[in-house]
């Protein structure tokens, strides 16, 4: 075959005109067609001339043939359809000599923390790491930034991330680490400026609020659903403080002073897989949407279940049925769909965007940074070019579990570290995730068709209909 396209017959009732509903992988784009195009694009070999009158050899040159090929030349010219390789991908990993160009830098600027998470991968917020290494000092965060490629071009982003531990816990690095960009980038006319934050929301005074207001950075605040399940899994380390309450009163500090919404991150674990209630909650909290992720651990308390999974899986079709601006996770599906723009990575690790640790050591990202196979440079010397050349050929086309999945334009082979930690290789994709993935773009495609001429809550790009 000439395309490598997916459909879906159990759809085609949702549609007025009974059309076939046809994704292609290559492109990303999700078609309405009719049987005569179906005939076309399902048997077509080549857009040559031979190939052309093969297909007409087998099934005949009437008016109607002729008009869907017309209509597949068309999409092909418009890349609405896209040929598939006519060679194998590359299954080896590493580009030697790859020149990154960094445009975003998470600074990991505290280990320390109030909280004692019992899944915490940072092994309680230090990273394994001794206690003299746990607080990034202003040298170290200075330099980091400095490794950054500021340019003014249209197009372009930069963008510092706070980690930690709790980042609010080292609040004068975070203050001038986001004055130092905001210096240097005063004059930029096209370049996109970002800052963001991962927190507990504990230290988030009236003080530092206003100030991430005032420099457009916005924090996400980690809660992992109710009170006592949050309290349960997020316990603080004082006997006298109630992490949840205190989230909480951060996030209604950010309020009072007219911040906007903010997106809350909550670890799903065997605990609580209610994500249905947990979005309500927030909503009544005040949060714009939820970013909920499946805990990664091999801890049978908190694992979840292959039949909470399932549960947790049918509360996101629920969610998606409901609004699909309520959780990220679904929405980074649902738009990617509607978007069409073929991703064949996760994320800019190995290209763009790198993780440094409180002493300095830099790391492909913040996940991988207890693992020391996967440290890149140090700010006082910059990036190791042979030890990131290893890494920078991470893509789909890299990974043999990938390179002819259906989805792998959509999800971009799921975040290495993730893999890494649930398979042992970047490359191979952690099977829960890769299975919720698939699940929520077949719901999202059903979604789509269904609703085509009416989705209120996000603008819908044309389907081209043929």
């Amino acid at each position: 075959m000439l395309f490598e396209l997916k459909s879906f017959p159990e759809f085609r009732h949702l549609n007025k005109e009974r059309n076939h509903v046809v994704f292609d992988e290559n492109s990303s784009r999700l078609l309405l067609v009719d049987d005569h195009l179906l005939t076309v694009l399902l048997n077509i070999q080549s857009l040559e001339e031979e190939g052309l009158a093969e297909l007409r050899r087998k099934h005949g040159q009437t008016d109607a043939l002729e008009i869907a090929v017309k209509t597949m030349q068309e999409l092909v010219n418009a890349r609405v359809l896209k040929p598939k390789s006519t060679t194998e991908p590359q299954l080896t990993v590493g580009i030697k000599g790859h020149e990154p160009r960094i445009n975003f830098m998470l600074l990991n600027v505290s280990m320390a923390c109030q909280l004692a998470c019992k899944y915490c991968f940072a092994e309680g917020g230090h990273y394994g790491r001794p206690e003299h290494q746990t607080i990034m000092s202003w040298d170290v965060a200075k330099a980091a930034i400095d490794m950054m490629d500021f340019r003014d071009v249209e197009g372009y982003s930069i963008a510092v991330g706070f980690f930690g531990g709790e980042p609010l816990m080292n609040w004068d690095v975070i203050e001038n680490s986001i004055r130092y960009v905001k210096q240097i980038t005063a004059e930029y006319k096209l370049t996109r400026v970002a800052f963001n934050m991962t927190t507990n929301g504990i230290g988030l005074t009236s003080e530092r609020a206003k100030f991430l207001l005032d420099n457009d950075c916005r924090p996400m605040i980690s809660i992992d659903g109710c009170e006592s399940t949050h309290n349960s899994m997020r316990p603080a380390k004082a006997s006298d403080l109630n992490s949840w309450k205190s989230s909480v009163q951060g996030y209604e500090t950010w309020l009072s002073l007219g911040g906007p919404p903010l997106t809350v991150r909550a670890t799903i674990t065997a605990k609580d897989t209610d994500v249905v209630s947990m979005n309500n909650l927030f909503r009544g909290i005040g949060f714009g949407a939820i970013n909920s992720q499946l805990v990664q651990t091999e801890d049978p308390d908190l694992k979840l279940s292959l039949q909470q999974l399932h549960q947790f899986e049918g509360q996101q079709i629920a969610l998606l049925n409901d609004d699909v601006t309520k959780s990220t996770d679904l929405r980074r599906v649902f738009d990617a769909l509607r978007q069409a723009h073929p991703r064949t990575r996760f994320c800019g690790v190995g290209h763009s965007g790198y993780a440094v640790q409180p002493n300095g050591d830099i790391f492909l990202c913040h996940r991988f940074a207890t693992d020391d196979t996967f440290k890149i440079g140090h700010v006082s010397r910059g990036l190791d070019s042979g030890v990131l050349d290893r890494f920078t050929g991470w893509s789909t086309n890299s990974s043999p579990s990938c390179f002819r999945c259906w989805a792998r334009h959509i999800c971009g082979g799921g975040c290495y570290a993730e893999n890494y930690f649930a398979t042992g290789d970047p490359v191979s994709p952690n099977p829960e995730r890769c299975y919720l993935t698939k699940s929520m773009l077949y719901h999202s495609i059903e979604f789509l068709v269904q609703n085509s001429d009416n989705i209120p809550t996000l603008p819908l790009q044309s389907i081209p209909e043929c």
